[in-house]
């Protein structure tokens, strides 16, 4: 079997059976080499010290409030939960002065592994590469600078992804050093933090001390102002906190109301009577008939009635006794009726009386209305002051609140760190490094493929494997010749043919045109294909690239109107043509009576009518309508023109183009499509693309085919 390869002058084909050969000769030495390069590698692991890793693991949270004080607020919370907060707190676990702390509670200086000189006094091997520069313990540096590049060499401490968890892992040649290290590191880390919250506590608590002071001096200072200022203008706080001159305003102004009552009462009553004299019966009015001397008046009436009665019956109206009595009648109601003047005469007394002292409330009410009227400006005053002497004493009580948290937290046996241990460091029991089953395998294969690469490039430098003549390349494409034919081609577009003008950016592939109109910063929306050769090159070159614009994951459309579409088919049912663009611009049939699949892929295409179009169909009013439809429904549409004329369809296009792909054929001269492309640029206004495909003539008949 021979694999084929074409030079420059002659063909030149592989044996590889020759090859198989070449490799199953080289066996005597290739297993024995894979062998001992296996085993030794195995060997040389086994001499290797083993490392031990101890890995702890803590959780960065907000503790809960033990003392008072402790909680933060919300930006705090954040600013300590939150990636960049976790990440700091990594730098923290990575800081020098833990590793100091660290190395001096473990005693690193005094293990070799952290410092080579501890057991190590120097070979002549060791003196001798010191005078030549390689110090290999580096022994110029400090004692602790050595101890401290060993412990960062062996110590990794990272994030664990998407959480708030912290590992710190640390490498020893001893294991319980690897655990014991990792569990240190952590729990020096939690003191850390404690100590620092108690720093910064006490700091706090010092610089609060005067600031209570001077705050507490200020607030007496303003109570003391307000005080003085009620004091020296008559503002002084009477019951239910209100001045003395608005508690007096306020009796007044309750003695008034009661004054008026009263007046309107009596003068009510002595109206009343006054009424009743004048009608001449007193008997329903109710001062009158209280009063003892109006009872003993009336009842000495009706005893001096009845008397009248009892003579009546015996003696004749003209006798003296009847006469005597009636007499005595008349002068009972005469001082009935004088006790009821005196009455009203009482009454009135009463009325002006209620007026005088109405009079007399009224005036010292008005004078107090007065005084507070005048003291209005030295109310806003003391306002003022007290709202001062207010704001300053909630500014004391905070402080002081403040003040006793930061106390309790300093006298408090201990702060916890806003970190948890939540995984201790146990000590390992296996070694994580060497490697050796893995390392082994690696070198083995390593060695094989450079064994085989040696092996094979030797038999192609002696030219073993190669074979030479134009009659096996005869042979081998004699057998490959009816493969080729049986492999229709589906591209249409492939194989270069440059155009004879010297263009420096003609493109040979639609899909490479393609991609790069979609990386513009605006992608075109309206593509517009037109040929300088024939219709049929524009509309293979159209359909390339609407299938290189689904396979961009848009969703196209190829509006056809070259005089030789691709997609005229007819209608299954009746076998009539489809319904194309110049239906649609005579409203004789809808969208989706026009709209078909292209059969390769998923994109749209309305078919043209095999003619070019006519000047009254391009005028037609739905034709921007119909355009401007399409723009908005699909993300792109190109536009098959055919060959370029100078209708007024092709002119209506090229002014709504947003790009144009000049399509170049093989019989396109280099002058005639450089001036061809000058004029679309200056004419149209939009960017412009030159496609030179090949034509393959049974790639063409096949795609033919399949539109059908």
């Amino acid at each position: 079997m021979t694999r084929e390869y074409r030079g420059a002058d002659e063909d030149v084909s592989v044996d590889v059976t020759a090859l198989g050969r070449a490799l199953w000769r080289a066996k005597r030495w290739l297993v024995p080499l894979v062998l001992i390069t296996a085993v030794g590698t195995f060997a040389a692991m086994q001499a290797v010290t083993p490392k031990y890793r101890g890995q702890a693991k803590i959780l960065i949270e907000s503790q809960g409030a033990v003392y008072p004080g402790i909680n933060r607020n919300v930006e705090g919370e954040r600013a300590l939960l939150d990636q960049e907060g976790v990440a700091s707190q990594v730098q923290l676990l990575n800081s020098y002065d833990l590793a100091r702390r660290v190395a001096k509670k473990l005693e690193l200086s005094q293990r070799s592994e952290f410092n080579p000189s501890a057991e190590d006094r120097g070979s002549l091997v060791d003196k001798a590469l010191n005078l030549l520069g390689f110090d290999r313990t580096n022994r110029q540096a400090s004692l602790e600078e050595r101890v401290l590049e060993g412990y960062f060499d062996r110590l990794i401490v990272y994030q664990v992804e998407k959480t708030r968890v912290i590992t710190v892992e640390f490498t020893s040649r001893d294991p319980k050093l690897a655990a014991n290290a990792a569990n240190t590191i952590v729990q020096e880390y939690l003191d850390l933090q404690a100590a620092a919250k108690r720093d910064n506590t006490e700091e706090a608590a010092d610089s609060l001390g005067p600031e209570v002071e001077r705050v507490r001096a200020d607030v007496e200072k303003a109570e003391r102002a307000v005080e003085e200022y009620r004091a020296s203008n008559d503002l002084l706080i009477g019951s239910n906190n209100v001045t003395l001159v608005q508690q007096q305003l306020a009796d007044l102004n309750t003695q008034l109301a009661t004054a008026r009552a009263q007046k309107a009462e009596v003068d009510a009553k002595a109206s009343q009577v006054r009424a009743m004299l004048e009608q001449g019966s007193l008997d329903s009015a109710t001062d009158v008939m209280n009063s003892p001397l109006i009872q003993r008046l009336r009842e000495r009436q009706v005893a001096l009635q009845a008397r009248i009665a009892d003579l009546s019956t015996s003696l004749l109206p003209s006798h003296p006794d009847l006469r005597a009595a009636q007499r005595q009648l008349r002068d009972l109601d005469g001082q009935i009726v004088a006790e009821g003047r005196k009455i009203l005469s009482g009454l009135e007394s009463d009325v002006h009386v209620a007026e005088s002292r109405e009079a007399s409330l009224l005036e010292s009410l008005n004078q107090l209305k007065a005084q507070v009227a005048q003291n209005n400006e030295a109310r806003i005053r003391l306002r003022e002051l007290e709202r001062d002497a207010k704001v300053k004493g909630t500014q004391l009580e905070a402080l002081l609140q403040r003040y006793r948290e930061q106390e309790a937290r300093v006298n408090a046996a201990g702060l916890p760190a806003d970190a948890r241990l939540i995984s201790r460091a146990s000590v390992p029991h296996k070694p994580y490094s060497p490697r050796v089953t893995a390392i082994t395998a690696l070198v083995t294969m390593a060695v094989t493929v450079l064994a085989v690469a040696f092996i094979l490039m030797r038999e192609f430098l002696v030219g073993a494997v190669l074979v030479r003549g134009s009659d096996s390349v005869r042979e081998e494409e004699g057998e490959m010749g009816g493969d080729d034919e049986a492999r229709a081609p589906v591209a249409l577009i492939e194989s270069p043919q440059v155009p004879v003008a010297p263009l420096s950016d003609v493109e040979t592939s639609p899909a490479t045109l393609w991609a790069r109109l979609m990386e513009m910063e605006v992608p075109p929306k309206c593509l517009v294909v037109v040929s300088t050769d024939d219709d049929e090159m524009a509309s293979r070159a159209a359909i390339a690239l609407l299938r290189a614009a689904v396979s961009d994951n848009t969703c196209p459309i190829l509006l056809e109107v070259s005089a030789e579409p691709q997609f005229a088919v007819t209608n299954e049912e009746g076998g009539e043509p489809h319904r194309g663009f110049v239906d649609l611009l005579s409203g004789e049939a809808s969208f989706s009576q026009v709209i078909m699949r292209d059969p390769r892929s998923r994109a749209h295409v309305i078919a043209g009518a095999g003619r070019p179009l006519s000047d009254q169909e391009v005028e037609a009013p739905l034709f921007d309508t119909v355009l401007e439809a399409l723009e908005h429904t699909y993300d792109h549409i190109v536009v098959d023109l055919g060959r370029l004329t100078s209708s007024v369809s092709t002119a209506k296009f090229l002014a709504r183009a947003d790009h144009v792909v000049l399509v170049a054929g093989d019989h396109s001269g280099g002058p005639s499509l450089d001036r061809t492309r000058r004029m679309l640029e200056s004419k149209t206004g939009a960017g412009l693309s030159v496609l030179a495909p090949q034509r393959r003539e049974g790639a063409a008949k096949g795609e033919r085919d399949m539109a059908a």
